[in-house]
């Protein structure tokens, strides 16, 4: 076949523009960041990594291992799990390392060249979920595992893992094969865990997205029950928000002795509950409020989050004045969503909530310490009887300062709107990590739905320590906040107070903390301090509340105890309990408006016809 001039010319023309689009295909490809795991001995939690890195041109690079992992706000100092770091270039001499800092190693470069950073990776810490490597599975967090260049820090790149025989891999990244994964950046490794080992799977299809579950450990379980109420956990949630901001969810599940806590991602989560919790009543409704808290954060702080935070820096503190939102907040909307779906029963909902008030309130820090200096001090807080005295947690707060927005609202707009809109106009508005949201700007939306201004309730309760009128603020709900009458018990036996939580180390009882202004803080006992007798009574054990119901109101009692293994004495004088228990009940008479602001609330119907027996339940 002939062609002219012209067909000649497009046929050229064609066969440039393929081979540019092939080697721009081979181009894309090689300058991808390529992550290799090998477990090489797991009883020992030992693993190799190399990272290859493209081609540089620069003349010196830095290597860095995050300080910090994403969802804790401390910091943790992840490079202590790094030993043989070698750094070899594209014809593999190895290059002297110098290392910088706590988590920085420095190559100075002689000319351009593809990097190899290799290192053995000692992961045996589950409690921070961080990384954990033994002979049944591996949990490698993003930021606890793998190193990352700033120059590179937003290259695509592949995870590649070699893991024994029948594992399976599971991540919220996206899958190249059986056991190796891709994502468009470190930004979003950091925050997509990987989970590979012998575990039991599940997936599932709920509005269009695939959610996975799996389930590491055994325990007394039930997987497919999960799976079930899960489904209707997450369209609660997708309700509250008008839609998705993923496509694929993964739940981890950790189930071991004494395991707790959970850490949100992108899209996963990784939960962890002791072993045998879960067939307690009490103990699975806490791991679905857990579950339901971090989903919520697929919203709430991975898709908008508080100026300060909106662009993570790895190696340092990311401050906030904000994080009672992001926590709180959380916390405030987890078990609603779960009476919305029909997996928490409301009387359950509100007895928990009496019960978050009372914590609260028996915590003095909570009239020193700001909502806003919680936030920002987040990364120092401590523990101990200083932390309960004078600090107060952003969960807390974030909590109950979230419910007082959300009734204040729903009053400012006769039911119409209330803190849901507010946070649907965060996801809106604010996408990440384009910009974050700051002080100003909730304090906008809060005028633009109310149409009133929220100053003096910002300086009052968010910049100040304003106590807050539990009382008005639930009869606006038609529910009514009082002491809860424990009918085991005399009244005075209710109200004996000492002020004093003490926990028993190989038999002897030690002080963990004494609250400000109490009967044992005005008697100068302190942290630390062993208790001995009361009255020259041993205090054995655990039977201390026996002990106690030798004395009355008002009695003078001596204490002994030794503090640095010095043998003292102290008078302490026994006083009325200042924050008794607490229940919410239903009112007899609550009006038309009480019944709607509830059930906008709630989400529930404000129930009808209870008996006086039903209303104090």
């Amino acid at each position: 076949m002939k062609f002219n001039s012209l067909q000649k010319l497009l046929i050229i023309a064609l066969s440039v523009l393929v081979v540019e689009a092939f080697s721009a295909q081979i181009n894309a490809a090689q300058s991808k960041v390529k992550y290799s795991l090998e477990i090489t001995d797991a009883a020992h939690h030992l693993a190799e990594v190399t990272v290859l890195f493209p081609k540089t041109e620069s003349s010196s690079v830095d290597f860095v291992m995050p300080a910090w992992r994403l969802g804790k706000y401390k910091i943790l100092n992840l490079a202590n799990g790094l030993r043989n770091v070698t750094v070899t270039d594209a014809s593999g001499n190895q290059l002297e390392v110098h290392k910088t800092d706590k988590n920085t190693w420095h190559v100075k470069l002689d000319k351009p060249s593809k990097l190899a950073f290799s290192y053995q990776l000692y992961a045996n810490e589950l409690s921070s979920r961080t990384r954990h490597i033994d002979e049944t599975h591996a949990y490698l967090d993003g930021v606890s595992s793998f190193i990352y260049s700033p120059e590179f820090i937003d290259t695509a790149l592949e995870v590649k893992l070699d893991v024994p025989e029948g594992w399976r891999s599971q991540s919220g990244l996206e899958r190249l094969g059986k056991h190796s994964f891709k994502a468009e950046s470190y930004h979003v490794l950091a925050s997509s865990p990987i989970e590979t080992g012998l575990h039991e799977y599940y997936s599932f299809k709920i509005d269009g997205l695939n959610y996975e579950l799996v389930i590491w450990g055994k325990g007394n379980f039930d997987g497919q029950k999960i799976v079930d109420d899960y489904k209707k956990m997450v369209v609660e949630h997708g309700k509250l928000w008008g839609g998705y901001p993923i496509d694929r969810y993964l739940f981890i599940v950790h189930s071991s002795v004494g395991a707790r806590g959970a850490t949100e991602h992108i899209n996963s989560t990784v939960i962890q509950k002791d072993a045998l919790s879960f067939a307690d009543k009490k103990g699975y409704a806490s791991f679905l409020s857990i579950s339901s808290h971090e989903f919520i954060h697929t919203w709430n702080v991975k898709a908008y989050r508080p100026v300060g935070i909106q662009q993570y820096n790895y190696t340092e503190e990311n401050y906030s004045d904000l994080l009672w939102i992001t926590e709180g907040s959380t916390s405030y909307f987890s078990d609603i969503l779960l009476v919305r779906a029909g997996l928490l029963k409301p009387k359950d909902y509100l007895k928990a909530l009496a019960k978050k008030i009372k914590s609260y309130q028996d915590r003095p820090g909570h009239n020193v310490m700001t909502a806003q200096q919680s936030s920002f001090d987040a990364w120092i807080e401590g523990g101990g009887d200083r932390a309960r005295n004078s600090s107060v947690s952003i969960y807390s707060k974030g909590n109950l300062l979230s419910l007082l927005m959300d009734v204040n609202l729903l009053s400012d707009t006769g039911a119409g709107s209330g803190f849901a809109d507010l946070h649907r106009l965060l996801y809106e508005r604010f996408p990440v990590p384009e910009k974050g949201f700051s002080s100003k700007d909730i304090q906008d939306l809060l005028t633009e739905i109310s149409g009133k201004d929220y100053t003096d309730f910002w300086s009052n309760y968010v910049e100040s320590t304003a106590a807050i009128n539990f009382e008005e603020l639930f009869a606006s709900l038609g529910l009514e906040l009082v002491t809860k009458i424990n009918k085991d018990k005399e009244p005075e036996e209710s109200k004996l107070y000492t002020g004093l939580k003490f926990s028993i180390k190989s038999g002897e009882v030690i002080l963990t903390y004494v609250t400000t202004d109490s009967p044992a803080w005005r008697a100068g006992m302190a942290v630390g301090d062993q208790l001995l007798a009361i009255n020259g009574i041993k205090v054995v054990d655990k039977k201390f509340d026996l002990l106690m119901k030798k004395f009355k109101l008002g009695d003078e009692v001596k204490v002994s105890y030794f503090r640095r293994n010095l043998l003292a004495e102290t008078t302490m004088v026994l006083a009325e309990e200042e924050s008794p228990e607490l229940t919410l009940i239903h009112l007899e008479n609550a009006t038309e408006l009480q019944k709607k602001m509830y059930t906008k609330w709630l989400g529930v119907a404000f129930p009808e016809n209870m008996t006086k027996s039903e209303l104090t339940d």
